[in-house]
């Protein structure tokens, strides 16, 4: 302090003037670190808030019966519960129409409200059930609901020791049950392997092939005699011994794997300028367009495709092999694996379309797509089980949008050919069939020869690894 003295004498204090200091500006770096750590915990909250919600009282996905039989499941939201159309009112017996050019479904004739879920008409189940004049419960501790008919149930699968089943050559199901005479499978491992028509009849009995034929249940799947589901399909079917027995289509017997995973081809090494063109899902009659290009330019492809659709279109599989093409495995009806939860569906999946592809066109394959080239463990043991090379791509365009233009598809194909490469193109949307020739004479131009998978991968050609014609 400083004492002063004015004019009066008095003395006064005050404190000696401070330098002014000098504010230096300093650039701050954001706190990088902590601001990803605040991400971090945020997501793994909502994470942990969406799984909680999940398991809420009508939240979710729950378990779906219809009498006894597990369909599709539902989706719970705030006390609607979505269900998929055709499985609910297939398993009920009940006709169901579907406009594919507007899209509406119809029952009795009434149209339903739907909404589309993967490609699928969905709708909510309460004012379905009274439409349909059937009662439902919702049983939220189980996470179940079952759909109730008024039709009588089924009887309960017999006690009886599990059996194998083979199919030419590979394990089709390990869950086969010895009952008295009859060895029993379940209606879906039997439908899609030995490509059959099955379902509920309206007074609730089992239909395969158009006619009743014994149907149990067991934990809501199906069950039928496999001899008799055999012998109308025209399929021997012959125990082998040791709780195993074996269906023989007259394809050519696999050689099956040990289930290890396969490995995944997506190009071959190779420095000439070679390429696989390939076509995926259901052949339809537009097919025949890609064909005449192919024929025009003399180029051959492989298609990979489904085996119900070779049942609907047999002219035009035959006319694939007889043109110098080559038909792949797509799986039966265009399931995506994970969407699959028993691991014998799957093999019948794979197994009962190399049986139509056969049946169809005198050729069997062992090349296998999955589609959308989604996997799952039992889907790798599958493949592998059944002696399937597993084919997926170098270069993918998604030709199958609604809204590719056909320039673009051209661009991203010819951009990202190689050497060996597989290009994965689909069967057959508008753009990819006005951008074929363009593919094919530019790729030409730039040297490349094409050749089909089998070609490209050294097996014989129309037979993906097996078989005769």
């Amino acid at each position: 302090m400083v004492g002063t003295r004015n004019r009066k004498g008095t003395r006064t204090l005050s404190r000696p003037t401070q330098p002014k200091r000098k504010t230096v500006l300093r650039r701050t770096r954001p706190a990088l670190p902590g601001l990803v750590l605040v991400v971090l915990l945020a997501v793994a909250l909502l994470a942990v808030a969406v799984g909680l919600l999940g398991r809420l009282p009508g939240f979710g996905p729950y378990a779906l019966y219809v009498d006894d039989i597990a369909i599709q499941p539902a989706h719970a939201f705030a006390g609607r519960y979505d269900v998929f159309i055709r499985p609910l009112t297939e398993a009920a017996g009940i006709y169901t129409n579907w406009d594919a050019a507007t899209g509406k479904v119809s029952i009795g004739g009434q149209p339903v409200r739907t909404r589309l879920v993967d490609g699928e008409a969905a709708t909510d189940l309460a004012p379905l059930a009274r439409r349909l004049k059937m009662r439902f419960t919702v049983n939220h501790w189980r996470r179940q609901i079952r759909v109730y008919s008024g039709r009588a149930l089924l009887p309960v699968v017999p006690a009886g020791r599990v059996a194998r089943v083979f199919l030419d050559g590979a394990v089709l199901t390990e869950k086969a049950i010895e009952a008295g005479d009859d060895v029993l499978v379940s209606l879906k491992v039997a439908t899609l392997a030995l490509g059959a028509s099955s379902g509920r009849g309206p007074g609730g009995e089992v239909l395969f092939e158009g006619k009743p034929i014994a149907g149990y249940n067991r934990a809501g799947v199906i069950y039928i005699p496999a001899g008799e589901a055999c012998a109308r399909k025209g399929v021997r079917f012959s125990p082998l011994g040791l709780d195993r027995y074996y269906m023989n289509s007259g394809a050519p017997v696999l050689t099956p794997g040990d289930e290890r995973p396969p490995t995944a081809i997506k190009k071959v090494a190779t420095a000439d300028k070679v390429v696989a063109l390939t076509f995926d899902d259901e052949l339809v009659p537009e097919t025949a367009k890609l064909l005449d290009i192919l024929e025009e330019k003399k180029v051959p492809a492989t298609f990979f495709v489904t085996g119900r659709s070779i049942a609907w279109q047999p002219a035009i599989a035959t006319r694939i092999i007889d043109e110098g093409a080559e038909i792949g495995n797509h799986t039966y009806d265009h399931t995506h694996l994970n969407e699959i939860s028993d691991i014998d569906e799957v093999r019948a999946e794979i197994l009962g379309t190399r049986r139509a592809v056969y049946a169809a066109t005198g050729t069997a394959t062992e090349l296998f797509r999955p589609p959308g080239g989604i996997l799952t463990r039992d889907g790798e043991k599958a493949i592998a089980g059944s002696g399937q090379k597993l084919i997926l791509w170098t270069v993918s365009v998604g030709d199958y949008l609604p809204r590719k233009k056909a320039a673009d598809i051209v661009k991203g194909v010819v951009r990202g050919a190689s050497p060996g490469g597989i290009i994965l193109l689909h069967n057959a949307p508008p753009a990819t069939i006005e951008a074929l020739p363009a593919i094919i004479d530019q790729l030409k131009a730039n040297g490349y020869r094409f050749l089909t998978l089998s070609e490209l991968l050294g097996l014989p050609t129309n037979q993906g690894g097996g078989g005769t014609r």
